[in-house]
């Protein structure tokens, strides 16, 4: 890599779909250590992971990363709500 191209590139990043069977896969791995904690608890943990994500990409990137996150958590919800009817007394 040269010198005058940066490290990461925002529009790359951000367009990089990422494999939907691997990321299934990680996340079902991960879920039994959140079933079961407070709510504070879980969103805790997952703010921790997001920030030590956010932290590894340039400070610049880091509004531009949380929105795109943001989206992607808005596009998901409607699907696991749908997925979790009659689960919770909650919903």
């Amino acid at each position: 890599m040269t010198d005058d191209v940066p490290v990461w590139d925002m529009a790359r990043l951000l367009a990089e779909t990422p494999d939907s069977e691997r990321v299934d896969e990680i996340s079902k791995q991960m879920q039994p250590f959140l079933h079961g904690l407070h709510p504070g608890e879980q969103g805790a943990i997952l703010a921790d992971l997001l920030a030590i994500w956010l932290s590894g990409h340039a400070a610049v990137a880091h509004e531009r990363l949380i929105d795109a996150h943001v989206r992607g958590v808005r596009r998901l919800l409607p699907l696991y709500i749908e997925l979790n009817k009659g689960e919770g007394d909650d919903r």
